[in-house]
């Protein structure tokens, strides 16, 4: 009886003798384990920004990509998040979540990122504290 081969996830890249490296956390992410994701947080919470070496994709991507609405909500609350990693194709979360069918988590992103256009029909009303730029002003 032949053995199942394991996928390595830790493999040298094409003679530069780098190793892929992806963290708990993006590992979970990919494969849907709301579970892993947590456990990753709790172990160490600056994990939240943590990337795929060879992708450049966060558990956040994942999320997006996968349109996994639990873990997307598990990491956006979490203290720290970068709303806006870029990919090594250079696609950020909010176009994964686009391309996915998952609008409403793109426009969860886009509500967080530009939470100024969010707080009233006018953002530069007097009940807001946003201040118009002005160009010729120093």
């Amino acid at each position: 009886m032949a053995v199942p081969r394991k996928k390595v996830l830790n493999r040298p890249r094409g003679g530069e003798g780098e190793e892929r490296i992806t963290p708990d956390i993006v590992r979970a992410a990919k494969k849907n384990n709301l579970r892993g994701v947590i456990d990753a947080l709790a172990e160490d919470p600056s994990c939240v920004n943590s990337f795929d070496t060879e992708t450049h994709m966060t558990a956040l991507h994942w999320a997006c990509a996968n349109r996994n609405t639990k873990i997307f909500n598990t990491l956006v609350d979490h203290p720290g998040i970068k709303l806006e990693p870029v990919s090594k194709t250079g696609k950020k979360p909010a176009q994964l979540a686009l391309e996915s069918s998952a609008p409403n988590l793109a426009d969860q992103l886009h509500r967080r990122i530009f939470i100024q256009d969010h707080l009233s029909d006018d953002p530069f009303d007097e009940s807001t504290n946003v201040e118009k730029f002005d160009p010729r002003e120093p």
